[in-house]
């Protein structure tokens, strides 16, 4: 079971948004998923259709031990779950003035759990206080959604700082990622924030960036995760992203009924991928060979004229693929070779046969299969 607390003491970074969101596309990817509002504004709980005044018990009442918390546990998506909150945890702090091990009280009522769930996320108020304090001391690992604006970085600085002291308070490392959000493509300075952000926190950034987008917005004023709102839209595609990268860190043993495929050394070729994408700041590759984390074992040249290439060592077998252009996901415009892809899309398809790699060159006379670069064996 892996513990995750969405947390940022600057609110407006989308920290609520991600938290529901990813939580909707970790319960999409068949992972069972509990989502905790630790927010007395309980933003996490409206943004599920849920009205915190008609949820008659909640986090607050877990925290001071009246209740146990697999009682305020709703179902509310297959595979997600909510623990609601409202306004009278705001009230927390004053209850469990003077209680011993009062920051421990979440990780406490967590353990009882046990394995119900894949994962568990903690939205955090947009504060470092005793809420939050619980939730760092709960979790393993700790997302820190971060807008893409100039006034960003120092809190991050801050933040890291503050989590790192809770690491060495309480004796166990916090897995600390950063996310860029609310991303416009169009100003100069989100991209220039974006580099920043990548270049100065570069061992913990994640590589799925989220970009602004209204879908986002209209689906948390009313009550739906984007999984439910507007699964064709470009913020679904980022937060499926995003739920696709966490995965891929996952350690666990496969599920029950789940094929595991192995790349082994002796079988593997490189194939060469190519795209021109002019005037484009950053062209990734992911596909199924890499768990859809975009440039994950991959290697990358850029050449003149906006010519992209990813080279990638794979075992013959087909696999599905998308390019990423400044964060936005496309097919390969050069492969007419696609299929419905599992989020309701189109992925590029290429086929790994020995040392050759077959793809339907656009444009090419029906029916015309092109083979590309003798692949070189690893």
């Amino acid at each position: 079971m892996r513990v995750m607390a969405i947390v940022n003491q600057k609110g407006g970074c989308g920290k609520t948004t991600t938290a529901i969101n990813l939580a909707a596309c970790l319960a999409a990817q068949s992972r069972n998923v509990l989502l905790i509002d630790l927010d007395p504004q309980a933003h996490a709980t409206l943004g599920l259709s849920i009205k915190p005044e008609e949820a008659e018990r909640g986090m607050y009442e877990v925290l001071i031990g009246e209740t146990p918390l697999e009682d305020v546990i709703r179902q509310v998506l297959p595979n997600l779950s909510l623990a609601p909150s409202n306004i009278a945890l705001s009230a927390i702090e004053q209850f469990l003035a003077g209680t011993p091990e009062r920051e421990r009280q979440l990780a406490a009522r967590i353990a009882t759990l046990v394995d119900s769930f894949d994962y568990i996320l903690i939205d955090c108020p947009p504060s470092v206080g005793l809420l939050t304090f619980n939730a760092l001391i709960a979790c393993q690992e700790a997302i820190v959604p971060v807008e893409t604006s100039f006034f960003s970085l120092q809190g991050v600085v801050k933040l890291s700082e503050t989590i790192k002291l809770i690491s060495e308070k309480i004796g166990h490392e916090i897995a600390v990622r950063i996310l860029p959000t609310k991303f416009d493509r169009r100003a100069g300075y989100a991209k220039d924030v974006l580099a920043k952000i990548r270049e100065r926190f570069a061992p913990i950034t994640m590589a799925t960036t989220i970009n602004l987008n209204d879908k986002l917005r209209e689906a948390v004023s009313l009550g739906l995760p984007i999984t439910e709102y507007a699964p064709d839209s470009a913020g679904f595609k980022d937060y499926m992203a995003l739920a696709r990268e966490v995965i891929a860190a996952e350690k666990t043993k496969p599920r029950v009924g789940e094929a595991v495929v192995g790349l082994g050394p002796q079988s593997r070729s490189g194939v060469l991928f190519s795209i021109r994408a002019l005037g484009a700041h950053d062209v990734k590759l992911a596909g199924d060979f890499n768990s859809w984390v975009p440039d994950r074992d991959v290697l990358s040249l850029k050449e003149e004229g906006g010519v992209w290439k990813k080279f990638v060592f794979l075992a013959p077998g087909s696999y599905q693929y998308k390019f990423v252009i400044d964060d936005e996901w496309r097919e390969d415009p050069n492969n007419g070779l696609v299929v419905q892809d599992s989020l309701g899309g189109q992925s590029s398809v290429v086929v790994v046969d020995g040392l050759t790699v077959t793809l339907v060159r656009n444009p090419a006379p029906a029916g015309q299969t092109t083979t590309e670069g003798r692949a070189v064996n690893a």
